[in-house]
């Protein structure tokens, strides 16, 4: 008996469970309803001259018999099959676009199979597998894929008794690759009964068309679509030939049990195209300079690579006296797979004068480890002669970034141009124990002539 102090907790979770019980229903199934509008659905009319057949999506059963309309279709394109025993339905099967917008209808003429089936015959997986080396290459495309057992197996009588043994048996069979359908119980394949299979049906369609059929590696006369009839009880493995396309999948397996036993096998069909090889064409005006592609040396002047489809990065060497070409991105697609790029030099013109010039303290200058840039432009770049001071004319007035770089040292300072006027930048190297700095002071409006007044008993190196 529980204590007088327990009853109003447990009245308390009694409240609480009758609260939160129903919310939780309701919670659920608001989420199945968000998660069933996610799903773009269509609507399907399926009619025929006979009432009753079953209907199948997809080689799957849906529940509903003709003629009927369906609401819960999923979009996109499905394969619409009838079943009623002792009929064959035409077309064979309707395949429809199911839209979200409108409804789609599939129509069919169900017919009594005595007066239209026939009976077809294909070639089993021994048979195949005993040609293997003939010399007709059209008669043998390749050794059907095994199942989970080794040897040469024939399934025609005993091994399909020893397969179903083995295997347990579900309540509908099972096949390779796509969905099976009902057979009754009663039907189901035993040691003591090993009558042939009566009413068995193996559709074979293909997206587009016309597509030759192969039957366990073995080519048929037959194209999609196309259906089987009469097949007796073993495994069957199918697959496709389309000029310039590849199958997806490349082959699909189904095993045949049952009498009345229906089955869909559905290909999509892929097309291959051998796309031309990308070619990347790039040129130097009005001079040569090197020429790099995605950061790769590919020639000077002039290069005409093999690339790859995508997008790469042109870019162009530095040349002195003149301003490089920015980079340039180019995208090679198969619409266009040729491309040519230019790279345009400008040379730097102007009337004014820049002279650089190692201080009296830079001990052991060495004019070849020197390199001038104006603007980013690199307009000296380490001579081999020995001087005291180097002159570069033909500069553009204004203000312009000059950069300096000596070894392995780098400097930068803004100094402003002006025409038939020098401007002097002197160099020269602060040491701190181990470190080295490299330092530049610029002076503007120097007259030409005082400058070189100046310099006169000096090894002056000239450029413009």
């Amino acid at each position: 008996m529980p204590r007088r102090g327990s009853q109003p907790l447990l009245q308390l979770l009694a409240n609480l469970a009758k609260i939160g019980v129903p919310i939780v229903v309701i919670a659920m199934a608001a989420l199945w309803i968000l998660g069933r509008d996610a799903k773009q659905m269509g609507a399907l009319r399926v009619t025929a001259n006979l009432r009753g057949a079953d209907i199948q999506i997809d080689g799957v059963q849906t529940g509903a018999l003709t003629d009927t309309f369906l609401t819960d279709v999923t979009v996109g394109r499905r394969f619409v099959t009838l079943r009623m025993p002792g009929y064959v339905t035409d077309p064979e099967v309707a395949i429809v676009e199911i839209q979200s917008d409108r409804t789609a209808l599939a129509s069919f003429m169900l017919k009594d199979s005595t007066t239209v089936v026939r009976k077809d015959v294909v070639p089993s997986p021994r048979d195949v597998r005993q040609t293997i080396f003939d010399l007709d290459e059209r008669a043998v495309r390749s050794i059907p894929p095994a199942p989970s057992r080794s040897g040469l197996i024939d399934y025609a009588e005993a091994d399909i008794e020893e397969y179903d043994n083995s295997q347990s048996k579900p309540d509908r069979p099972s096949i390779g690759a796509t969905n099976t359908q009902d057979g009754n119980s009663d039907q189901l394949d035993a040691p003591s009964a090993r009558a042939p299979l009566t009413g068995t049906e193996i559709s074979v369609t293909s997206s587009p068309d016309g597509a030759a059929i192969w039957v366990n590696g073995a080519v048929t006369e037959l194209k999609t679509p196309y259906t089987f009839h009469g097949l007796d009880r073993g495994l069957y493995v199918f697959s496709l030939e389309y000029p310039n396309h590849k199958s997806n999948p490349d082959s699909i397996q189904v095993l045949l049990r049952y009498s009345q036993q229906h089955e869909l096998v559905s290909f999509a069909l892929e097309p291959q195209i051998k796309l031309p090889d990308p070619q990347l064409s790039v040129q130097t005006k009005p001079l040569a300079a090197g020429i790099k592609i995605d950061g790769a040396n590919v020639g000077v002047g002039s290069a005409r690579v093999t690339s790859s489809y995508g997008t790469h990065v042109v870019e162009f060497a530095p040349v002195p006296g003149y301003s490089t070409p920015a980079p340039q991105q180019v995208s090679l697609t198969p619409d266009a797979h040729e491309r040519s790029i230019e790279g345009t030099y400008v040379r730097l013109s102007g009337n004014s004068l820049l002279a650089v010039v190692p201080n009296d303290g830079f001990i052991g200058f060495d004019g070849s480890l020197l390199r001038i840039y104006v603007d980013n432009e690199l307009i000296l770049d380490g001579p081999k002669d020995r001087f005291d001071a180097t002159l570069l004319g033909g500069i553009a007035q204004g203000e312009r970034l000059i950069r300096i770089e000596y070894a392995d040292m780098t400097s930068e300072e803004f100094v402003q141009l002006a025409d038939n006027q020098v401007a002097e930048v002197t160099m020269r190297v602060e040491a701190f124990f181990s470190k080295r700095k490299l330092k530049l002071k610029a002076r503007s409006d120097i007259p030409l002539d005082k400058w070189q007044a100046r310099y006169k008993k000096s090894n002056v190196l000239t450029q413009s």
